[in-house]
């Protein structure tokens, strides 16, 4: 997801939990939503319901996800897309598959538990129900969160910047191309794994916009890639250009059909988006009452569930 090439590029690096205790991770809660609700799922590759018919395989991950994360002693803050730029609607319509759910209703109908499961993938989708249950469990794990204006990335960006978190978390890599000095990927229940930006940038030679440029040559959310162009001519063309319309230009050469306006216009996207700034998180004590109202009366989630990951949570120390 996002510019996928930029990942190529990268060194990453192992750490453990432990290593980021007291640390402020500002962690984009939309990709977390799309985790749970395709890795956490039923026969049929369907959301995990409740006793209603709701969905709660996001529940479910976030409860296992962040007992062991907050017992560790890392402080997350959650940052939820507020909206996106008629470029990536564009882009991601241009991905979707509107005829994936009545594929799957019909697979299921008919008992072809393979097909369904390909057709589930397909339709699974952050809803607003997802959203609403998932804050109001944060609010009772005392966990902040912030709706950004627009998009979540550059605003966990801004965090960072602005001395309120430590990391971007994340498995966009787009998030890459912000001002930022290090971002988590694959954060789990036994750790995580690095990304330094200056290591990106110096074991290339190249500047934050470069990098920018690199990764519009290679497809991004708000675009895709010139054709012809992946990730080791994305390098050479980046290499020998010495502006944005030099890169332009040469991509040209491979696919004339690349929207020079559009590429202009996504190149704008990672240097300007609007943002709220001045946020400041604040974490509760966890109280593991709270959580289970809320995980299990309100949402239906079995009472294991949230005692095996979060008995042990102890938060005292953080304030």
């Amino acid at each position: 997801m996002g510019s996928g090439a930029v990942g190529s590029l990268a060194t990453t690096h192992d750490a453990d939990l432990d290593e980021l205790a007291g640390d402020v991770i500002a962690v984009d809660a939309y990709i977390e939503l799309h985790q749970y609700i395709h890795s956490i799922t039923d026969d049929w590759g369907d959301y995990v319901r409740n006793d209603e018919g709701e969905p709660i395989s996001h529940l479910i991950g976030f409860v296992s996800r962040l007992g062991p994360i907050l017992d560790s002693g890392i402080k997350p803050v959650y940052v939820f897309d507020g909206g996106y730029d008629e470029l990536k609607e564009d882009e991601l319509s241009s991905r979707a598959n509107p005829d994936a759910k009545e594929n799957f209703l019909e697979a299921k109908e008919e008992g072809d538990q393979s097909t369904a499961n390909h057709y589930a993938h397909k339709k699974a989708h952050v809803t607003d129900f997802m959203i609403e249950s998932t804050t109001n469990l944060l609010d009772a794990m005392g966990v902040p969160y912030i709706v950004a204006p627009g998009e979540a990335e550059p605003q966990a960006a801004q965090l960072v910047q602005e001395g309120q978190a430590d990391y971007v978390g994340s498995q966009d890599w787009d998030v890459m191309l912000y001002d930022v000095p290090a971002m988590v990927r694959d954060l789990r229940t036994n750790g995580c794994t690095l990304v330094r930006q200056d290591e990106l940038l110096n074991d290339r030679d190249w500047t934050l916009d470069e990098l920018r440029w690199f990764a519009i040559l290679t497809g991004t959310d708000y675009n895709t890639s010139a054709y012809q162009v992946g990730t080791y001519r994305g390098k050479q063309i980046v290499n020998k250009a010495d502006s944005f319309e030099e890169v332009m230009d040469k991509a040209e050469s491979y696919d004339s059909s690349i929207d020079r306006d559009r590429w202009l216009r996504v190149l704008d996207l990672f240097e300007n988006q609007e943002l709220e700034t001045g946020f400041e998180p604040e974490w509760q004590p966890f109280n593991l009452d709270a959580v289970h109202a809320v995980a299990c009366e309100q949402y239906g989630l079995a009472d294991w569930q949230v005692q095996s990951r979060m008995k042990n949570v102890d938060n005292s120390d953080l304030f």
